[in-house]
């Protein structure tokens, strides 16, 4: 797959409904599981917080997506002969 179709397809995944309501369902669920933990339960709270660090790390990964696609569109655009 090129950094083009790359980009686009990870602007889809980001840009859809589904994947807004999997996201803020995800962020609420885990942070109001998270607040509900006494101090001393460390294993939960030191789950949880790897839990939302992963996905946060994840959906950086598709915003990187989408920006090296552009990048890729931008740069293939300003190549001799395009335009």
């Amino acid at each position: 797959m090129s950094p083009e179709q790359r980009g686009e397809e990870a602007a889809r995944i980001l840009s859809s409904p589904l994947w807004e309501e999997a996201w803020s369902a995800f962020d609420a669920a885990t942070l109001e599981e998270w607040e509900g933990t006494l101090a001393e339960q460390t294993e939960i709270r030191e789950r949880l917080w790897r839990m939302r660090h992963a996905a946060r790390e994840v959906r950086e990964m598709l915003e990187n997506m989408i920006t090296e696609g552009k990048e890729a569109i931008r740069a293939r655009g300003n190549q001799p002969g395009n335009g």
